[in-house]
């Protein structure tokens, strides 16, 4: 059993570490990326966008993870770990919007000068939505497994929806990620140790 933990830790090691040297990439490339996506933009793949992510506005998005979670969580078999999931999502949104109060990073919209259909509120540095989302990823992850990847993809289809809006650039969702990731993991690894 201790070697089937030693490898996760490894693992979780090894993510956390791609993800800093994806993050540090990242700040390389943040203005032509967010450039280049702006060009590809269009109303009607806007409003696609718009309606598969929830994000009319930040209480649309926060209502719809709420549900997925208590769809997912409020079962008998599954409901130990729904206050760390609260946790987790509490934790994760406010040392996001610490960060962003701290590092006050200008959204790339504001930069580009344009107009977008979404509500985008304070500054950019990190992606509280990429945050949020990946928080929730590791009690996805245990809970079910079969889900798991799909709740991947929502995340990445999360960041993309963000970086179309150019409401974050790739850095703002990268290091979200990081944080979310470090943050679930922790808390649900809470009293993991005294059960043992």
């Amino acid at each position: 059993m201790p070697d089937i933990q030693n490898k996760k830790k490894k693992v979780i090691v090894i993510i956390l570490l791609i993800l800093l040297a994806a993050l540090l990439f990242s700040f390389l490339i943040d203005k032509q990326l967010a450039l280049g996506i702006q060009k590809l933009r269009n109303p009607s793949i806007d409003n696609i966008i718009i309606s598969l992510s929830f994000e009319w506005n930040d209480l649309s998005f926060l209502i719809f993870l709420v549900a997925v979670m208590l769809i997912l969580f409020l079962r008998k078999d599954k409901i130990k770990n729904l206050g760390k999931i609260i946790l987790s999502a509490l934790m994760t949104l406010g040392i996001a919007y610490i960060l962003k109060f701290l590092i006050e990073r200008t959204r790339p919209i504001d930069s580009m000068h344009l107009s977008e259909p979404i509500v985008i509120i304070g500054s950019s540095f990190p992606s509280a939505h990429a945050a949020v989302v990946f928080s929730l990823l590791p009690f996805i992850w245990k809970e079910y497994p079969r889900a798991r990847y799909l709740w991947i993809l929502y995340g990445i289809f999360i960041i993309f929806s963000r970086l179309w809006f150019a409401a974050h650039y790739l850095s703002d969702s990268i290091g979200g990620v990081i944080i979310g990731l470090s943050i679930g993991i922790l808390v649900l690894n809470i009293g993991q140790k005294n059960k043992k």
